[in-house]
């Protein structure tokens, strides 16, 4: 691999790395209309539910519900 000078070495280059990821607490669940999050998005649904944004595509954002 080539490192790109001022490239920290290990450092993924294919996303852009939240850290932490931006976490949103909401009275709501999220929807396809929320799109002004970048992908790896944290959503905290005040009733106990968790979303991850996984893309951001053809005019709809995908929320992916994080269950245990």
């Amino acid at each position: 691999m080539t490192q790109v000078q001022g490239q920290n070495p290990l450092s993924y280059l294919g996303v852009k790395a939240e850290n932490p990821p931006n976490v949103i607490v909401a009275a709501r669940a999220p929807a396809t209309t929320d799109l002004g999050y970048p992908v790896g998005t944290l959503w905290v649904h005040a009733g106990n539910e968790a979303y991850i944004n996984v893309e951001n595509a053809g005019g709809a954002a995908d929320w992916a519900q994080i269950t245990n």
